[in-house]
């Protein structure tokens, strides 16, 4: 199930917007000036999808509504009460009142008063504002929430229809602060010095666990098919042509020296096979048959891995200049200068870092078949990056296999994918 058609009616009272999600190419870049709600059309969805509905009652709007490739529509409609002299968020399914449901946003006040007295990052500077030190951002009630309690009280009076649409439809929001890391511990609230933590050295940290997982059941398997082999040695027999092993040998190592190019495997490790390739012929075609088929299924447990980490490394390689990255599985990236250098991810630019972090969530965080949200992908990027940003982003979903709606405000992005963009103009229907 995806998401074709995204239609929002009085945006700030002001503005009807409809965009039509492009499903053959899976890019949709919607471009617009300042002001007409281009993030919050992404919050907004988001928000649907991950029972956040806050934002639904602090933005004014008068209907939201989105399609699907199965023709279903959901819509949410803000109605005021006069009796409850509130807003109400309502929902329904292809207009059917019968399917009417009611999301309702109640902020929980003892958890905010304990979040507001006992977070130090915190400090009101409104009415209904609070700054948060760790970022600069000034947030309402709702995003002290958002942020920083995982009991986000959202009441539903229950549908069927609304938990199937939710449970197929996978959201992801890649928002424009993605350089740092807030730490949401629930049992104990952070202090200033450990709120805040860099979003690539993180990553870089859960590849070099991630290589190390694939290591181990490496070894596992190795380990079960080592037992065996003798067995499964005396029990071949080889019928079959034999003169394609010798190249089956050679493409195996080829595989071998690319794990050990991108930094999974080391050189010099216990994982080396043959020094050299031997001949293989009548007599001993058998031996070396068991072998390929062994070393072909250990080698297996890295494809997944090995195909995205070629596709990140090179992505980066091609736009780093005097910088190349390699893996690492103790430190996870490893960056060295033309020189020979060694530089802490932390330490690469601000436009660096960002490349490296949004690759790499694209490629080892999103799941097959969801919908990315990225905002303004151009933050500290340079013009160059910015023109090769749609080809390499093609890359990625050929590989991953998602769809992702952009925000931007640079024609840079865009470059000439005109085709792909949605304009989201000034213009107030009456």
């Amino acid at each position: 199930m995806k998401i074709t058609q995204i239609k929002i009616k009085k945006l700030f009272g002001l503005y009807d917007h409809e965009i039509k999600l492009n499903s053959d190419e899976r890019i949709t870049i919607i471009y617009g000036p300042n002001g007409v709600g281009k993030t919050i059309i992404l919050q907004m969805l988001r928000s649907i999808f991950n029972t956040k509905y806050d934002i639904f009652y602090k933005i004014p709007f008068e209907e939201f509504s989105i399609e699907f490739d199965n023709d279903d529509v959901l819509f949410l409609e803000k109605i005021y009460n006069e009796d409850k002299n509130r807003d109400e968020l309502i929902a329904n399914l292809n207009g059917n009142e019968a399917s009417q449901i009611h999301l309702d946003f109640m902020p929980d006040t003892k958890i905010f008063e304990e979040i507001i007295r006992n977070h130090p990052n915190l400090k009101k500077v409104g009415a209904d504002e609070w700054l948060d030190f760790s970022d600069g951002e000034i947030l309402d009630p709702g995003e002290v929430l958002y942020r920083y309690d995982i009991r986000w009280p959202v009441k539903t009076n229950g549908a069927d229809w609304f938990d199937d649409i939710k449970e197929k439809i996978n959201i992801d929001f890649i928002e424009t602060q993605r350089l740092i890391t807030l730490d949401r511990s629930r049992t104990k609230y952070p202090s200033p010095k450990t709120s805040i933590k860099k979003t690539v050295n993180n990553y870089s940290s859960e590849l070099s666990k991630e290589v190390q997982r694939q290591l181990a059941k490496y070894a596992t398997l190795s380990q079960s098919l080592d037992r065996s082999f003798p067995i499964r040695l005396v029990k071949k027999t080889m019928d079959a042509d034999y003169t394609c092993l010798e190249q089956n040998m050679l493409k195996l190592e080829e595989r071998r020296k690319n794990l050990i190019r991108i930094g999974v495997l080391d050189a010099d490790s216990e994982f080396n096979y043959l020094d050299e390739i031997p001949e293989v012929n009548q007599e001993n075609a058998h031996v070396f048959s068991v072998y390929i088929e062994d070393v072909g299924k250990k080698l297996d447990v890295f494809n997944d891995l090995t195909m995205k980490l070629n596709l990140f490394v090179s992505i980066i390689n091609n736009r780093f200049v005097n910088k190349r990255l390699s893996i690492s599985k103790d430190k996870g990236f490893v960056i060295k200068t033309s020189n020979g250098l060694e530089i802490q991810p932390n330490d690469l630019s601000s436009g660096e870092q960002h490349k490296l972090v949004l690759y790499y969530e694209l490629l080892f965080k999103i799941e097959p078949g969801s919908l990315i949200l990225i905002d303004e992908p151009e933050i500290s990027l340079h013009i160059g990056w910015q023109n090769e940003f749609l080809n390499d982003l093609m890359k990625v979903i050929d590989l991953a296999g998602f769809d992702v709606l952009i925000a931007t405000h640079s024609p840079d992005i865009i470059g000439d994918r005109w085709d792909l963009t949605v304009a989201l103009d000034a213009k107030i229907e009456n």
